[in-house]
């Protein structure tokens, strides 16, 4: 499994989809996360994304830490 963040990297760096198209997938991910969470996390489930993978050293989740760089704080 990866973390959220490793799971949008590998979108951004995937060669069948635009830079564009990963952001877009993004996007959606994030008003998905606000507007049906239950879906949000089905959704990582389905493609391998453990939600509570935690960095270490910040001692935060990888969620919490993508949260964070989404809403700009």
């Amino acid at each position: 499994m990866m973390n959220v963040r490793e799971y949008f990297e590998s979108l951004m760096n995937n060669e069948e989809m635009t830079l564009d198209e990963a952001m877009e997938v993004e996007d959606e991910l994030w008003g998905m996360y606000y507007e049906d969470y239950d879906g949000f996390v089905n959704y990582m489930n389905d493609h391998n994304v453990d939600l509570s993978l935690r960095d270490e050293e910040m001692g935060e989740t990888y969620l919490t830490l993508w949260v964070w760089d989404m809403c700009g704080e």
